[in-house]
């Protein structure tokens, strides 16, 4: 009986499905291993969606791409896009975040959870730079039920602009010293 008891499982516990766009710097201040370890997280992410989730990648400098389009994806598929990504130029942060509000905008679910993860070193020096008005638009989404949480990559992260941002957007923000630590972040 004690034994029976000692390994029952634990209940499943269901959610609600998750809508989240990555949005991935890949400014020339983000080359070399913090870049590594922004598509390590992402990489970590797709293999954590469930079934019902739905991903979209999102990267930008000083233009924005759509590098995987929001929706069920095989994790393989998705992964060798994200392994692609190279650093570029200028940090338009603001760019890359108004693409991923409107994608989720555009393609809602009304049963899912909407949300917008930004990963950065935050130094934004093209597009909107001015923090105040960053986070009134993470704020403005937030209303509309968009959440942005922001994942700060890098010892010299803006941990102030990603606090704001975050802060603003009713996310969370985080420091992330490697993948490792992304995954428990996710």
């Amino acid at each position: 009986e004690f034994r029976r008891v000692l390994f029952r499982s634990a209940p499943t516990v269901e959610r609600a499905p998750i809508d989240v766009i990555v949005v991935a710097d890949r400014s020339g201040s983000m080359s070399g291993s913090k870049l590594e370890s922004v598509r390590d997280a992402i990489a970590s992410l797709i293999r954590q969606l469930a079934p019902h989730d739905r991903l979209g990648v999102v990267t930008f400098d000083d233009e924005v791409d759509v590098v995987v389009e929001l929706g069920e994806h095989i994790s393989a598929d998705a992964t060798t896009k994200v392994r692609n990504i190279r650093s570029g130029g200028s940090t338009n942060l603001s760019g890359g975040w108004l693409k991923a509000c409107e994608i989720l905008t555009d393609r809602r679910r009304p049963e899912a959870i909407a949300r917008i993860v930004v990963l950065t070193d935050g130094h934004a020096n093209a597009g909107i730079v001015d923090p105040d008005a960053v986070a009134t638009m993470t704020s403005g989404a937030a209303r509309h039920g968009i959440t942005t949480s922001v994942i700060g990559f890098g010892e010299d992260y803006d941990e102030k602009f990603i606090a704001l941002m975050a802060d603003a957007g009713q996310g969370n923000d985080y420091f992330c010293a490697g993948p490792d630590q992304a995954l428990e972040v996710f």
